[in-house]
C-alpha cells in the first residue's frame, strides 16, 4: 500500500498575503494581484493533509476567472494557477483544479512527485468554504477542509 505525505516544510510554510499587508506574514511572500480583481482570503479552521491552512481565490475582473494560490501552488508553480469553474451563482462557486508534480515522500521513505485534484465550494452567503483533495495514484483518503474567507 503507498501513502504520499507532504513534508512539515511545506505545511509550515503554507502561507499567503495580499500588498500591503504587514506583520510576520508579510515577511512570508508578496502576491502582485491585478486591480479590480476580488480576492477571498480563506482560512481553513479545520483541515486535513493536503488541505492547506490559507488559500486565496483571485477573480479576475475582465475574465471572470478564478485563480488559486495557496502555499502548495505556490511551491510548484511559484504563481496563481487558474481553477475550472464548475458552478458560480449568487449563492455559490465552485472550483476544481490540479496541482501536479507536488514534491513529498511516501511512507516507504522515498521522495516522489504527485498530483493533487482539489474541489472547492465557496458559499457566498456565509463567507465559508468547503474543500476536498485526492492524491491522484495513490490510496490516501479524500482530504477535507473547512474555513471562512474575507473578501479584500
Amino acid at each position: 500500500m503507498k501513502v504520499f505525505r507532504i513534508g512539515a516544510g511545506l505545511a509550515i510554510g503554507a502561507v499567503m498575503v495580499l500588498s500591503g499587508m504587514t506583520g510576520a506574514l508579510a515577511k512570508q511572500s508578496s502576491l502582485v494581484i491585478a486591480p479590480g480583481s476580488t480576492v477571498y482570503d480563506c482560512q481553513m479552521g479545520m483541515h486535513e493533509s493536503f488541505i492547506p491552512p490559507r488559500i486565496l481565490l483571485i477573480r479576475d475582473p475582465s475574465t471572470h476567472k478564478v485563480a488559486i494560490y495557496d502555499g502548495y501552488v505556490k511551491s510548484v508553480y511559484g504563481r496563481p494557477l487558474w481553477a475550472t469553474t464548475e458552478e458560480d451563482t449568487p449563492q455559490h462557486l465552485m472550483l476544481i483544479w490540479t496541482v501536479k508534480n507536488l514534491k513529498g515522500d511516501t511512507n516507504r521513505g522515498s521522495s516522489t512527485n504527485v498530483d493533487i485534484h482539489y474541489n472547492a465550494t465557496y458559499v457566498t452567503g456565509s463567507r465559508s468554504i468547503t474543500m476536498t483533495a485526492q492524491v491522484m495514484g495513490y490510496v490516501n483518503p479524500e482530504s477535507q477542509g473547512t474555513g471562512s474567507c474575507t473578501q479584500r
